[in-house]
Parts: structure tokens; sequence; C-alpha cells
């Protein structure tokens, strides 16, 4: 059961249950990555190393996406989410929990957050984090977040484009936001939606046989080709770590 999937360095690097990693060149053929163990619930690329992070707090790094190597435990937090930005990998989870590191292998937390951690991101100097309970939250430095208002259900993935945030819930909401702080409900989207990222000139949400796209972050259109239960996408045109 893949969980995560990320983009750096020439490679798509996925990640998975039981410490399952795969690489890929082009995202058609994939090779089985060695070193790692758990159940790995995100991946992300930054500073020349892929990180993966997972159950009761597991991290792993790698520079090639290939061969993996453990970091420090997250003090035993289930962990879902990593991203990268401003210097930092910063890790979501749950009990409230963040985490941030500026090598992938040492990890400290972070304060301000609440609620069951679902995703992460950074972009326009923030990073975003969002949770089980419709609650979002942002942070200058990922060491020290808080609370902002308007979106609302499960929210299960976040991600940075084009100039805004969008987050979206396990109900088929919706949300954007240019700043962080305030959030706006988008429209046209359905069904358990659990990813989303930016590439290309669109945003791209994926979820329980469902995949929507769309231009700005406010008004979604179905795709068509994708099935079964979708949990996370990339693009290899789009990374955090070049937003600053």
């Amino acid at each position: 059961i893949l969980y995560g999937v990320t983009y750096g360095a020439g490679k798509f690097v996925a990640v998975g249950n039981s410490g399952v990693t795969f690489y890929s060149s082009d995202g058609k053929t994939w090779s089985s990555g060695t070193g790692a163990s758990g159940d790995l619930k995100g991946v992300t690329y930054g500073a020349g190393k892929f990180v993966g992070v997972g159950n009761i707090g597991v991290t792993f790094y790698s520079t090639d996406g290939k061969t993996w190597t453990q970091g420090d435990s997250a003090e035993g937090v289930d962990l879902t989410g990593v991203t990268y930005g401003a210097g930092k990998f910063v890790a979501v989870g749950n009990t409230g929990a963040t985490f941030y590191s500026t090598d992938g292998k040492t990890w400290t937390p972070g304060t301000g957050v609440s609620g069951i951690l679902n995703g992460v991101t950074y972009g326009a100097g923030k990073f975003v984090a969002v949770n089980q309970s419709g609650d979002t939250f942002y942070s200058i430095d990922g060491k020290t977040w808080s609370p902002s208002t308007g979106a609302s259900g499960i929210l299960q993935g976040v991600t940075y484009g084009a100039g805004k945030f969008v987050a979206v819930n396990q109900s088929g909401d919706t949300f954007y936001s240019t700043d962080g702080k305030t959030w706006t409900q988008g429209t046209g989207a359905s069904g358990n939606l659990r990813g989303v990222t930016y590439g290309a000139g669109k945003f791209v949400a994926v979820g329980n046989t469902v995949d929507y796209y769309s231009l700005d972050g406010k008004i979604w259109s179905p795709g068509t080709g994708a099935g079964g239960n979708l949990w996370a996408v990339t693009c290899k045109r789009y990374n955090p770590e070049y937003i600053e």
C-alpha cells in the first residue's frame, strides 16, 4: 500500500507499508529501494535528500532514492506527512505533533498545533499543515505554529502553487488561500480526496476512485483514466524546495 510520492534529483520516489520504497526516472518503470522499514506515510525531497516518515516516528533519508538510512525517531509519534522549505524538513503526525530537521536525521518538536495532522506543505515563506478536524495551521520557521480559519471537514492533503495554498478533504471539498491564514471553499469536486499537488499550470487532486484538476485552485473539473484508491500525487515540474 503506497501512501506517499515525491520528485527530486531526476527521480520519482514512492513509499508505503512495511518499509517499501520505489524509485523511477520516468514514472513508468519502477525499481525497489532498500534499507527502510516500518509503515511509511510520507516522503519529500530537499537539500539533496529524500526523506520518508511513518508510524511510530520512523524517519529515513536517502541521497539517491535507492538506499535508505534510518534517522532519529520522532518520539514514537505516528508521522503522516513531510515537506521541505526554508532550509528545513518539517514532519507532522497525530496528537498535534510537528517536528523539524535541517538534515533529515535529527528531529526537534515544534509547538502550537493540535489534532491529527494529515498533511503539510511549504510555499510563499510559510509552512502550512492541515488536520482531521478541519483545522489549518501556519508557521514561518517550522517551529512555532498559529491557527488559521475557513476550512472544514477531515482535511487530508495540502499543497502550494501559483500563489495559492490548496487543501482537500474526505468529503470532496476543496479550499484555497493566498496567505495560509484565511481559507475559501472551491467548487466542482466530490468524493474522498486524499492528495493534491501543483505542476504544469494545474492543481491535481486524487482520492478514492476520483481525480480532479483545476487551473486556479477554485473551480475543479473531473479527470479520466485513473482508478483505485489513490493516496498521493506529485509532478516533476514542481518541488517545494524551489519555492522560497
